[in-house]
């Protein structure tokens, strides 16, 4: 006496793919709020689904590549629609949708127990933006309605096609086929469907090969790819325009990642990236393109390069990027406000990474950020995770050249660390990296406006394996005229501190103190080979031993400069 899934008005950005729907006492789903359906497949529904407008003006739905079949006639006190197809607003694109056989053509005597409703196999509002729905045989015997419900009930959209092969598509027999019985029913198909799941099979039986077996009949089978290809992004107006996880809008019509070593071109557009993950050989944004990631995973395992315009990467909820190389001179700019953000390769392009929640690997393993002339790394609050991680033990840098900028802005609480953290994307508890930041002639500012005019208290804003390197100018914003400020580069113990004093108990003061010798990158042979890489060539020495190695470490500090 209900709906299997029930989407109240208020939703939005609804998206189902995927799935199997079977045998709702009424509606197999109702999309009050409209939504993404895509590659479903709804047997023995009442009603199959609805997609309706959602909330004030009402919201677009695509609909496509999905199957009904077999209508549902349970009766019940509240039953709201028997043998109902699809009903669906005025604002639907209806795509490349099935709805076939309302009863087993194969079986007379269930048509005669089949009752259709004034509601056709299409229900709500006539019209829409386009609809090539395939309706074939879903007319029921026992009909209880009225004269546009009959032309609702009507063959569509089949010209051409063999009645006779269609006939034998059934859901029955595929269950037949699937099981190696000569007779099925669709409760036996049921049953083993829910069997393959509790015993975790391997090759489980899906919604797409479902689908595939009536669209190969149906003549719209999509087209299987095999090569490798650039996929361009062009949206299609039959749907979003924007969404990366919409096939139409892409111009091989299937996704990228479909065959491993695709690469993808932007082509400027605006692009949302969410709801499915994919692996990537390059990414090219053309001029201006910008990609927002949400949710899903996305690795681009080559380049990523931008146009004259450059480039955005907007990262938030749970979105993941995992990047390798960016060495491109036009600008990329990363704001990352949730998710995660990973550096898997060398970045060494002109970069604005602005980091205010969630997580940002500046480096895996042995990946290396540089920043280069007017690139900038901001962090802002105490709400992020910033810095590295790792399992496989390697050196992992971010490095400052001159022109470079690192900009950390106090939250209420402080800030948040640039430091080794556990992501959780490796099955190690801790991390397995060694990390090391290269200041050279880089420029640091910091905000402490979030924090100033309280009590003293001490920030470390950077906490690494090794520091070598000074900052060549030191900005400071935010600190009052009666509270002084004192920041720390500790070789020693590689750490960066900011320590304010008592408000009211100072005179504005800012002083930078440095504590040890930062040649003591030495005390690691992987980051002195890491750091000194492409700085020329030096003799080798024993970190534990320098006198053995006269002038070794003065060339190590030219190497610095």
């Amino acid at each position: 006496m209900s709906h299997n899934i029930y989407m109240t008005t208020n939703n939005s950005d609804i998206t189902m793919r995927d799935s199997i729907i079977m045998r709702g006492a009424s509606y197999g789903v109702q999309f009050r709020s409209g939504g993404f359906v895509e590659d479903n497949v709804f047997i023995d529904n009442n009603a199959a689904f609805y997609t309706a407008i959602g909330d004030g003006a009402g919201q677009f739905s695509l609909v496509t590549d999905n199957l009904v079949t077999s209508g549902g006639a349970k009766e019940s006190v509240i039953s709201a629609a028997l043998t109902l197809g699809i009903g669906k607003s005025q604002y639907d694109t209806l795509l490349d949708n099935i709805v076939v056989h309302l009863a087993d053509p194969n079986n007379p005597d269930e048509f005669a127990t089949k009752v259709g409703t004034a509601n056709g196999w299409a229900a709500g509002k006539p019209g829409g933006y386009y609809d090539d729905t395939i309706v074939y045989n879903w007319t029921a015997q026992n009909f209880l309605g009225n004269t546009r419900a009959l032309e609702r009930n009507a063959d569509q959209n089949v010209d051409g096609l063999d009645t006779d092969l269609a006939d034998q598509t059934t859901i029955q027999n595929f269950t037949a086929d699937l099981l190696g019985q000569s007779t099925a029913t669709i409760d036996d198909l049921g049953q083993y469907l829910r069997t393959q799941i509790e015993d975790d099979q391997l090759d489980p039986v899906t919604a797409d090969e479902i689908i595939a077996y009536f669209q190969e009949t149906f003549g719209i089978a999509a087209d299987v790819r095999f090569s490798e290809e650039t996929l361009r992004f062009v949206p299609d107006d039959l749907g979003d325009g924007v969404r990366w996880d919409n096939r139409i809008n892409w111009t091989t019509e299937d996704l990228p990642g479909t065959v491993a070593g695709d690469s993808v071109d932007l082509a400027g557009n605006w692009v949302v990236f969410a709801t499915t993950t994919a692996t990537v050989q390059d990414l090219d944004f053309g001029s201006g393109g910008q990609l927002a990631v949400t949710s899903g995973r996305l690795d681009v395992e080559g380049e990523t390069s931008v146009g004259a315009n450059g480039g955005e990467i907007d990262v938030s909820g749970a979105g993941q990027i995992w990047m390798n190389n960016y060495s491109d001179e036009d600008a990329l700019d990363i704001d990352v406000d949730g998710g995660r953000f990973a550096n898997t390769g060398v970045f060494d392009g002109l970069l604005d990474l602005h980091v205010t929640d969630g997580q940002a690997l500046l480096g895996v393993d042995d990946a290396v950020m540089e920043l280069g002339q007017d690139s900038a790394l901001t962090v802002v609050g105490d709400g992020a995770k910033v810095g590295f991680d790792g399992e496989a033990g390697g050196v992992s840098v971010l490095r400052m050249e001159s022109g470079s900028e690192l900009r950390m802005v106090a939250g209420e609480d402080g800030f948040s660390t640039i430091e080794e953290f556990r992501s959780g994307a490796h099955e190690n508890d801790d991390p397995n990296v060694l990390s090391a930041l290269d200041i050279g002639e880089g420029a640091l500012l910091i905000d402490v406006a979030g924090i100033a005019g309280g009590a003293a208290r001490d920030d470390i804003l950077i906490d690494t394996d090794e520091i070598v390197g000074l900052f060549d100018d030191i900005e400071f914003i935010g600190l009052g005229s009666d509270q002084d400020a004192t920041l720390v580069v500790d070789y020693d113990t590689d750490t960066v501190t900011l320590s304010l004093g008592t408000a009211g108990e100072g005179t504005g003061v800012l002083d930078v103190a440095t504590v040890g010798d930062m040649l003591n990158a030495a005390d690691s042979e992987e980051i002195w080979a890491v750091l000194t890489k492409g700085q020329g060539t030096y003799e080798e020495f024993d970190a534990s031993t320098p006198d053995a190695t006269p002038g070794a470490q003065e060339d190590f500090a030219d190497a610095m400069m």
